[in-house]
């Protein structure tokens, strides 16, 4: 009978620790999914305080010529004096800080 007590025993605290696991897994979700939502209503407010001027994509730079380029740059207040590269790395660089 002692035997079996201790089995109960050592199960109970074994449950225990797997229930404070969880317990500390759920929490630390739940922080995640609200640092998550923090971000995202951060960025909002970022791309509502610029104003008009849209925000781009990667895909959408790396795909303008130099003239829409410049004409970003130019929205933007920054220097529209270079090549190809060094427009789409400017303006790249620009919407990464935004």
């Amino acid at each position: 009978m002692a035997k079996l007590n201790e089995v109960k025993a050592r199960r109970a605290k074994q449950q225990e620790a797997r229930d404070e696991k969880e317990a500390l897994e759920v929490a630390q979700m739940e922080a995640a999914k609200l640092n998550s939502a923090k971000k995202d209503n951060q960025k909002e407010k970022k791309t509502k305080d610029d104003g008009a001027i849209p925000m781009l994509t990667k895909i959408q730079i790396k795909k303008m010529k130099p003239k829409v380029l410049k004409e970003a740059l130019q929205e933007r207040k920054l220097d529209i004096q270079g090549n190809a590269k060094a427009l789409t790395d400017r303006l790249l660089a620009y919407e990464e800080t935004r």
